[in-house]
């Protein structure tokens, strides 16, 4: 006959304090392994993060290269269909993709000038009565224009509309970037 041996309480409580310890031994390997991918995902946004910084540094300093001319003061022509105004620019980079239109920077095609175009025309915003001011020249979605820029004729499409144009009846260009912004005045024939 085969003795039996019973275990000692000591052995039983040895042998639940081995198991606690693997558990916890697994769930701490667990744990590194998340807490190493996501420093390696904060490693990889940070390098995003310094891209975009740098790209932002490189277009600043493009800026800082361009030669603005001093805005002068609206002149209206004699006639009713030309007047003579100041062009402003904006972009993307302010954060702007979509116009009043519904159309955005998807459905847009750009020049060699690095300008936004629809069916061909620059795509420009303006004062607009659906802002609610009628003291100003104003235009709605879809009008054509022809500008004049830097002595050179240039078909346009009003797609946006320009809140701070109301206040001294600029047109403000949309640009692909901020590299191809302009700030002139310019000639405005109205069709």
């Amino acid at each position: 006959m085969k003795k039996k041996y019973k275990l000692r309480k000591w052995v039983k409580v040895a042998i639940v304090l081995l198991s606690i310890i693997v558990v916890f031994g697994i769930i701490n390997t667990i744990r590194k392994e998340k807490d190493t991918k996501l420093v390696q995902n904060i490693k990889q946004e940070e390098k995003l993060v310094v891209g975009q910084i740098n790209s932002v540094l490189k277009i600043n300093n493009k800026i800082e290269e361009i030669e603005v001319e001093e805005p002068q003061e609206e002149i209206y022509e004699e006639s009713i269909n030309t007047y003579t105004t100041r062009m402003t620019s904006y972009y993307p980079e302010e954060g702007e993709t979509m116009t009043a239109s519904g159309l955005g920077i998807d459905n847009f095609g750009v020049n060699e000038n690095g300008w936004f175009t629809y069916n061909g025309r620059i795509v420009v915003a303006t004062a607009s009565t659906r802002l609610g001011y009628t003291d100003m020249r104003t235009f709605n979605l879809y009008d054509e224009l022809t500008l004049n820029i830097d002595g050179i004729d240039y078909q346009a499409i009003v797609l946006d509309v320009c809140g701070s144009c109301m206040w001294d009846n600029r047109i403000d260009l949309f640009a692909s970037s901020v590299v191809y912004a302009k700030d002139t005045m310019i000639e405005v024939k109205i069709k």
